[in-house]
Order: structure tokens, then sequence, then C-alpha cells
């Protein structure tokens, strides 16, 4: 049976197993559950449970371990390209200020020539008035004349 060389062979784990205490022997070091392990007339299938268990938990510290330095490595990973990215964010936000106020100044040009152009139409429609006001009176003095000369016409042959 697989269990009697489980029995001889402590496990091995982590230094949590067996309290550090250099002053007393190695055999006082042990824990309480390594001493449970010595005891011969144990049950085999609680002794199988209690080494399977241990395993299992040894198995969870060590994957514990690898998601905590995986985390690590990432987070390194991340402020690394923080570090990278975070001056070059700067530069963006300079050039984003910096259009910001040539957009302000194109903005008031605009609406300087805007109010260049209003004026100038403005102008274009007064100086149309007062050619239509013109033509008008030009016509009406044409009108005039040309009823005087009708009527001196019609005046003279009578």
């Amino acid at each position: 049976m697989q269990l009697q060389s489980d029995k001889a062979a402590p496990i091995s784990g982590s230094s949590s197993d067996v309290p550090s205490n250099s002053d007393q022997p190695r055999n006082l070091q042990r824990s309480k559950w390594d001493r449970n392990l010595n005891n011969s007339n144990m049950d085999p299938k609680k002794l199988k449970r209690i080494l399977s268990n241990r395993l299992s938990a040894q198995k969870s510290r060590q994957k514990k371990f690898q998601y905590i330095d995986e985390i690590e490595r990432k987070v390194k990973a991340l402020e690394a390209e923080i570090a990278l990215l975070t001056p070059q964010v700067a530069v963006q936000e300079h050039k984003v200020a910096l259009l910001k106020m040539e957009n302000n100044f194109l903005n008031q040009k605009l609406a300087s020539v805007e109010e260049k152009n209003g004026i100038k139409d403005a102008l274009v429609e007064q100086k149309r008035n007062e050619v239509k006001r013109l033509k008008d009176i030009y016509r009406l003095q044409q009108q005039q004349m040309q009823a005087r000369g009708m009527l001196g016409w019609k005046i003279g042959f009578m």
C-alpha cells in the first residue's frame, strides 16, 4: 500500500510547517501535526486525509505565491508603461492647449471678418438703393422732358 511509504517520508513544505527555534533539538521543533503522523495507531484513512490536506494546502500556497508574483510582474509592467506614457500625455496636452489658443484666435478673426463683411454688405445695399433712387430720378426727368417736348411739339404745330 502506498500509504506506508507516505508515512515514512516526511512532507517537505514551507517553513511554516516546522517552527524555527534553533535552541531546541530537532525532534522537539516538530509541530503537533508532525507528531500526529508518527502515531502508529492512527487510522490509515485519517492519515491519508491529513497528508492529502497538507499536500493540497501546500499546492494552494504555491499557487497563491505564483499568483502574487504574476500580479506584481503585471504591476511593474504597468508602472513602466505609465512612466513611458506620462511624458507623451504631457506633450499631447500642451498641443491641445496650443490648438485651443489657435482656435480662439481664428474664431476672433472670423468674427472680425464677418463683421467687416456685414458692414460691406450694408454699404453695398446702401449703394444699390442709391443707384436705384438715382435711376428713378433719371427716368422721371426723362419722362418729364419727353412730356415737355411732346407738349412743345403739340403746341408748335397747332
